[in-house]
Order: structure tokens, then sequence, then C-alpha cells
């Protein structure tokens, strides 16, 4: 039997820490990051690194791992906020799969639309 997934969402997930947001993301504040090659990207103030990987590929995203940020060996989850200037690092794993509790990491609209998608595949659900 396939599980509910909507009843799973409600379980693990705390909806009323969901606000508005623009779906295009067309007004929000930038901030200037850098990808692990050098060149520079521009992503919502408040963004995490889970939405940083998204931004550059949806598999990225998907099989996020682990981020590491100017150089520092410490590997951080996707919950980090980046802030003006990081050089962020991406590690993937295909051990790795989305998880319905990443929403609560995501910020960006293009993330939020790539979690549901994946999930609803997933689960079997009619879009």
């Amino acid at each position: 039997r396939r599980p509910d997934v909507y009843q799973q969402l409600y379980q693990e997930f705390d909806f009323k820490d969901i606000d508005e947001r623009d779906p295009r993301n067309t007004y929000n504040k930038k901030i200037k990051v850098f990808r692990r090659d050098g060149s520079e990207m521009y992503i919502d103030e408040g963004s995490t690194v889970l939405d940083f990987a998204f931004a550059i590929h949806t598999s990225l995203g998907l099989h996020f791992d682990y981020a590491v940020i100017d150089g520092d060996t410490s590997h951080l989850g996707p919950y980090t906020r980046l802030n003006e200037g990081d050089l962020v690092y991406i590690y993937p794993s295909d051990k790795v799969t989305a998880s319905i509790k990443w929403f609560r990491y995501v910020r960006t609209s293009k993330a939020i639309d790539k979690l549901i998608r994946s999930i609803s595949d997933t689960y079997n659900i009619p879009s």
C-alpha cells in the first residue's frame, strides 16, 4: 500500500512556518555568492546552501550531501544560510535523496518547486 504522502507531510513538517512568497522571487533582495569555479551568482538574501544547489542544477539539489564555504573544512548541512561573498562548494552523493524535511531548509520558489516535483514523483502523486 502506498504511504499517504499528505499525512506524512503534516506529521514531519510544521506548516505554520510557511510565509507568503513571490513565486518568481523577482522583488527579493539578492546577495552575490561564488561557485567553486569562482563565477559569481546572485541568490535571494536568506537563502541556504540547499537553495544554492538547486539554483545550479536540480540533480545537485536533490542529491545534496554537504557544503563547504570559503574553503573551511567543516561539512555544512542544508540549513546553512549564505552570506554576501561566500565561496560555496556543493558535494552531492548518489546515496542521498530529497526528503520532506528539506522544506524546512529551502527559501526560494525554485527549490520549493523542485522538491514538490521530486516528492510527487516519489509517491506517484499526479500533478
